[in-house]
């Protein structure tokens, strides 16, 4: 495989001294690797299931248990780990993390097991003399054990069988005793407490513990058989005490902030809520009404249409005739019960809404008139296909006369002309976006094209992305290949000119040999 050269000749002089072939870098990191192997000191696990950590940079910078001597080794069992190296960063630093947490763990683990070992072969030594001392009970004469036979045999395999009897009922004794210890002082602490002040509630202080502490005093220190171990299991238990207090108050703490954000998060989105709910409820009410309103109108037009069907033939003759004494009565109950006054204002009041409704309609009419004038001024010429003509004067006079139709006839078709109007305004809306979309992609393309064969090309530099260039340098080629070609072509006429010179020398030479072999 060659190798290319450095571009820069200075780097590339001062970096040789450093730059090796492959088979000397493996051997020189072999060199290295025993070397360092030789200067670092081993330690051999007694299970020997686990083999020793490989030596790499990683391992180096993690300090492996396999790799530390023995002080090292339990002196860091309990101590925190390094911090990181300045050079690791990102995934490798997390991976130096992890290591070290691998490693913290393992540590507290071995702890733990050679804990765990010393306290069996502890349990083990006192089961020992627990046997041992109940041996040495069984063999003293007891008074109230019974009589046992005289035979040697029977006799060994009864005293083996109650002597391990009577240690595990002087086991069970003493797990007992030690139950009823810690039952006592749990109980003479209950009975403080309760003889205390009951006025002083200690639901009501902050610090619980330092209330107990000052009306019980310090703890007892429970005796050595219930402790289980020295000044130093203490020491443990309070630190462990203290820290799950202190845990527990932290949690306490994270939980009430978690409760205070979820409830602003909930009143936040209530409120929300609240106002969508108000907006919708406001835009949507007159909706509702019409809606309402229409279908109470469809209901009535529904139910006359059912009632005047069922009425027959005959009858509506009957009913033309007889309605009219009975709204004859109607209207003279009415207009005997009613005062003038009230008739004049029903009057006065019909007619204001019927001017009202005339001076609308006029002005209706008058705006579609001047907007069907001013339509005619502009004189559009229609885009629509003209109709088939009749043949004849009849055809002809009838296409000159154009069909009119008075102003008020298009009311009825201006929703669906609104309608039509902002359909092709959105339509014309999407069309320019997808023009526009589709003529930026275009330009994108071309853009990209030109500069990828910009690239490539000879004739123009990496960065013409317009046509311009291409074209200048297609006159300049242009130019050079005519001044290029006019050259060989000069280049070529002169030769065929002196060609053409050695020809006629070599004929005039031909014409003389022949006038010379002639007058010979």
């Amino acid at each position: 495989m060659t190798t290319l050269p450095c571009p820069l000749p200075q780097v590339e002089e001062a970096l040789r001294p450093y730059i090796h072939a492959r088979q000397e870098t493996l051997r020189i990191r072999k060199k290295l690797a025993q070397h360092l192997q030789s200067q670092i000191y081993r330690t051999v696990r007694q299970q020997g299931a686990e083999s020793t950590s490989p030596i790499t940079p990683l391992t180096l910078a993690c300090a492996p248990p396999s790799l530390l001597p023995e002080h090292d080794q339990t002196s860091s069992a309990s101590a925190p780990p390094p911090p990181p190296p300045p050079e690791l960063t990102g995934l490798r630093k997390q991976y130096w993390d992890a290591v070290q947490a691998h490693a913290l763990a393992k540590r507290r683990r071995d702890a733990l097991h050679s804990e765990l070992n010393e306290l069996q072969r502890e349990a083990h030594a006192a089961r020992a003399a627990a046997a041992q001392a109940g041996s040495a009970t069984d063999m003293a004469p007891n008074p109230f054990s019974p009589v046992v036979g005289s035979s040697s045999a029977g006799g060994g395999s009864g005293n083996t069988g109650s002597s391990h009897h009577d240690v595990e009922d002087y086991v069970a004794l003493l797990r007992q005793r030690r139950r009823h210890a810690r039952l006592q002082i749990l109980l003479d602490a209950l009975d403080r407490i309760a003889d205390a002040q009951p006025d002083d509630d200690p639901l009501r202080r902050d610090d619980l513990r330092q209330w107990v502490k000052d009306k019980l005093g310090d703890a007892p220190v429970p005796p050595p058989e219930i402790a289980g171990g020295g000044n130093t299991a203490a020491g443990d238990a309070s630190a462990s005490a203290a820290a799950a207090a202190d845990q527990t108050k932290e949690h306490v703490l994270r939980l009430k902030k978690e409760l205070l954000l979820a409830k602003q998060s909930l009143d936040a989105e209530t409120l929300r809520r609240a106002v969508a709910a108000g907006t919708t409820a406001s835009s949507q009410g007159i909706e509702a009404q019409v809606r309402a309103l229409r279908a109470a109108r469809d209901e009535l037009i529904t139910w006359i249409e059912d009632e005047l069907a069922k009425m027959p033939e005959g009858d509506e003759t009957m009913l033309s005739g007889a309605a009219t004494p009975q709204r004859q009565e109607k209207r003279d109950e009415k207009d005997a019960a009613a005062d003038d006054d009230d008739v004049e204002a029903i009057q006065e009041q019909v007619d204001v809404l019927y001017d009202r409704y005339v001076a609308a309609r006029t002005s209706l009419i008058a705006a579609v008139d001047a907007a069907a004038t001013a339509a005619k001024e502009l004189s559009v010429p229609s885009t629509l296909p003209a109709g088939p003509t009749q043949q004849g004067d009849d055809g002809e006079a009838a296409g000159q006369k154009q069909f009119r139709l008075p102003p008020s006839a298009t009311l009825p078709f201006i929703p669906a002309l609104l309608r039509s109007a902002n359909d092709e305004r959105i339509l014309a809306q999407q069309t320019a976006t997808y023009l526009r979309h589709q003529i930026a992609a275009a330009q994108e393309d071309a853009r990209n094209t030109a500069q990828r064969l910009a690239s490539e090309s000879h004739l123009v530099g990496p960065d013409a992305e317009s046509g311009g260039a291409w074209a200048r340098a297609a006159r300049e080629a242009t130019k050079e290949t005519d001044e290029a070609v006019l050259e060989r072509v000069r280049a070529g006429e002169a030769n065929v000119e002196g060609a053409k010179a050695i020809v006629a020398e070599l004929d005039r030479r031909k014409e003389e040999f022949r006038a010379l072999k002639g007058e010979a």
